[in-house]
């Protein structure tokens, strides 16, 4: 059988795997490359006389996503709270009321925001609270523009057991009113 896995002229010699998930390489001939360790994966490696090993897996973050639900309209000049314990997503003058304590860190990486309605005459700024103290790039929804708004790119870390909501400034936002569709956080482990 040529170029088949019987092991003739030209093909591979399923006789030398041994061992429950081993698997072949070639350098100047078929070799056996034996299974490698729980939780390692199969990386190429030109340093290695196969061209691969096996290894830990390399980097790369999970990213998950924290959201707020719809929040009603702003048409006053004061900075409000929003958050999670607060009817979901209801804006409130007291921050305690708008807190929700995360019991793992994280990395916050970005927020975002969809405007659905927006006559503000001037910019609103939204801002992640981490225990009392505003941190991370801030949000800003341009005056009188509607649609997704997100900061820049961000790294700020956050402790466990952090209490955390938002704040929208909108002390220094002129007239009019603003409607938002939706508060999400990019975080990651």
């Amino acid at each position: 059988m040529s170029g088949g896995m019987g092991g003739g002229e030209g093909g591979v010699d399923v006789e030398m795997l041994t061992t429950k998930g081993d698997t072949h390489g070639f350098d100047t001939d078929n070799a056996r490359v034996p299974i490698g360790a729980n939780t390692t994966v199969l990386t190429a490696d030109s340093t290695e006389a196969l061209g691969l090993k096996w290894a830990a897996p390399a980097g790369g973050t999970a990213t998950s996503y924290i959201t707020a639900s719809s929040v009603g309209s702003y048409s006053d000049n004061a900075s409000e709270f929003v958050g999670w314990q607060t009817g979901g997503g209801e804006r409130t003058g007291t921050e305690v009321n708008a807190q929700l304590t995360f019991n793992s860190a994280f990395q916050l990486n970005r927020i975002s925001v969809m405007s659905e309605t927006n006559s503000k005459n001037a910019n609103t700024l939204i801002r992640f609270r981490d225990d009392g103290s505003s941190v991370g790039n801030v949000c800003t929804i341009t005056a009188s523009t509607t649609g997704l708004f997100s900061s820049s790119s961000d790294t700020t870390n956050i402790g466990a057991g952090s209490n955390c909501c938002f704040l929208f400034d909108t002390s220094s936002s002129g007239s009019g009113s603003l409607k938002i569709n939706g508060l999400m956080v990019e975080i990651s482990a």
